[in-house]
C-alpha cells in the first residue's frame, strides 16, 4: 500500500511540474489531471477496504 501511495504522490508532482510548464498543452495538462483524479479515488478506495 505505501509504494502504491508514494507513486501517486510521485505522478502529482509530475503533473504539477508540467502544469508550471509554460509551454504545457492544456489539453494534455487536462488529461493528466483526469487520470490522476481517478488513481486518486481508487487509491481512496483501497485504503479505506485495508482499513476495515
Amino acid at each position: 500500500m505505501l509504494e502504491k501511495i508514494e507513486a501517486f504522490v510521485d505522478k502529482s508532482v509530475q503533473v504539477a511540474k508540467y502544469a508550471a510548464l509554460a509551454n504545457h498543452n492544456p489539453d494534455t495538462l487536462e488529461a493528466m489531471i483526469a487520470e490522476l483524479k481517478a488513481e486518486g479515488e481508487k487509491l481512496k478506495q483501497e485504503a479505506a477496504d485495508v482499513l476495515r
